[in-house]
């Protein structure tokens, strides 16, 4: 992330850079795009795609799976940096430095 900076969403591209440079398969970027991606570029991407994914119901899953139940005054529509210290990539890696020491491109 430090390539990108904290922001509230990134690019489907900026995902896809982080996922493959930490090993993760292309196959979870979806999953990742839930949280990540700001809810119009989710749409977007999977109207042009031709997939029909519900965002929220993908978001509440991956939160709570990832920090083991959802945050306090859980609300999909906001940012992951809304969620009250919520580090989804820190958080399955077991620390927000982890993609910090990493160039990403």
């Amino acid at each position: 992330m430090q390539q990108f900076g904290r922001k509230a969403y990134y690019t489907r591209i900026e995902i896809l850079r982080i996922l493959r440079r930490i090993g993760f398969p292309d196959a979870w970027s979806c999953w990742a795009y839930s949280l990540y991606l700001s809810p119009a570029d989710f749409a977007a991407h999977h109207a042009a795609i031709g997939e029909a994914c519900d965002y929220s119901a993908m978001r509440e899953t991956m939160v709570d799976a990832v920090a083991g139940s959802l945050p306090d005054a859980f609300d999909a529509s906001q940012s992951w940096l809304d969620w009250n210290g919520f580090d989804p990539i820190g958080d399955i890696l077991g620390g927000a430095d982890v993609l910090t020491d990493h160039d990403v491109s």
